[in-house]
């Protein structure tokens, strides 16, 4: 797998930048709805807090939501 990545980084490396970008970005956003499941405030309160730290929707927030409670 590493070597795949490697291979991908010195074939084009503006499409891996974006690529790792967007997985980690992804990944942090996951991270930031996880804390907030765990936390004892309202779902409402917890919307309020995702959006206010990503500015992304309170769709976003309820379809990675529902994502990690497949996981979870």
């Amino acid at each position: 797998l590493l070597d795949k990545a490697i291979a991908f980084v010195r074939y084009d490396s503006d499409k891996a930048k974006e690529l790792f970008s967007s997985i980690i970005e992804e990944k942090e956003d996951s991270k930031l709805v996880f804390e907030l499941m765990q936390s004892d405030l309202p779902v409402a309160e917890q919307v309020k807090q995702f959006v206010e730290k990503t500015s992304y929707s309170r769709r976003t927030f309820f379809r990675i939501k529902n994502k990690l409670a497949g996981v979870v």
